[in-house]
């Protein structure tokens, strides 16, 4: 990305401004560029009227990575100061909001000229889910739907612990909100992921289902083909949750992908991609298709399917 304001805040800091200036982040912002004074903390927080009895939430940005960077929710100024001088370092940027909180997760990506809404009920890196529900936009509202039937598995975040539940599939009620709240949306989303890179952008849908965007992305190496492949040809899949399930696999049936939503998620995944490089030229994950998982298997050269077994598919 050319934009120099991102290569001096970062593309977290950059992208919640563009989201703030572009009415789609609605909620109070702090971005602070270099380490503060405490005195001039408590000021910018004074000043801005966060609630601290319902906590804010600090997080960082940088120019040089976007991944693996501190953050913190804190009901206090002096606990979110020392969290600040025990974790910065010369060069981040400081972004405080209040906490968001999703009853749905998951990414929005523009792929040609449709968005993709690929999320999940959660609160947490719905990215990685295990069949997520899906629904194609075009400018005037939704297209189809591929919503899973079955109960499935979903993380959730408590403090600093993750948990995993079974969760129903959707009601008619919960479609028809979810709906509704990216139609009233779906202008300022175009016209945003028509700016710089961006392509997607990572948002929760919040308990009174409003769209909560909270960062835009540049995503690489899409391909979305959502077909029925799998299932139809009756294929004999042999499912990886971990790389030590691979010394079991004899060559024989589709390697499906499967990992669990879990702290070390993606060191799991990497460690399988580098164990298939040369073995196979495909793989059938269950994530979605425009996940960073199936983007990550694509780098590495591999055609990535999806297993479609469970869903059902309606035209609007």
């Amino acid at each position: 990305m050319k934009n120099s304001l991102v290569h001096k805040i970062g593309i977290k800091a950059y992208s919640i401004l563009l989201l703030k200036k572009n009415n789609l982040f609605n909620n109070k912002l702090l971005i602070i560029t270099k380490f503060p004074t405490k005195n001039y903390f408590k000021e910018q927080i004074m000043q801005s009227k966060f609630n601290l009895e319902k906590g804010i939430f600090v997080r960082m940005s940088s120019k040089y990575t976007s991944i693996k960077l501190p953050k913190g929710k804190f009901y206090s100024i002096d606990k979110a100061y020392r969290f600040l001088k025990d974790n910065y370092k010369k060069g981040l940027t400081i972004i405080i909001h209040k906490h968001l909180k999703g009853k749905f997760g998951g990414t929005l990506t523009k792929y040609k000229g449709r968005l993709i809404m690929e999320f999940i009920k959660g609160n947490w890196n719905a990215d990685y889910s295990i069949n997520p529900d899906i629904i194609e936009f075009s400018r005037k509202g939704p297209i189809l739907s591929s919503f899973y039937n079955r109960r499935r598995k979903t993380a959730i975040i408590k403090g600093e612990d993750i948990y995993h539940i079974n969760i129903e599939p959707l009601n008619d009620i919960e479609c028809k909100k979810i709906i509704k709240a990216m139609n009233k949306n779906l202008n300022k989303i175009y016209r945003i992921l028509n700016k710089d890179d961006f392509n997607s952008i990572e948002f929760f849908i919040d308990s009174k289902y409003e769209f909560v965007p909270f960062e835009l992305q540049c995503m690489r190496k899409l391909s979305y083909n959502l077909r029925k492949e799998g299932d139809i040809l009756k294929k004999s899949f042999f499912e990886v949750k971990s790389v030590d399930d691979l010394k079991e696999w004899d060559g024989n049936g589709e390697i499906l992908i499967d990992i669990e939503c879990d702290i070390d998620r993606a060191e799991k995944l990497l460690k399988i991609i580098e164990n298939l490089k040369g073995e196979v030229m495909k793989v059938y994950v269950k994530y979605g298709l425009l996940s960073h998982p199936s983007i990550l298997l694509r780098e590495a050269g591999l055609k990535v399917n999806k297993l479609t077994e469970g869903y059902i598919t309606q035209r609007y």
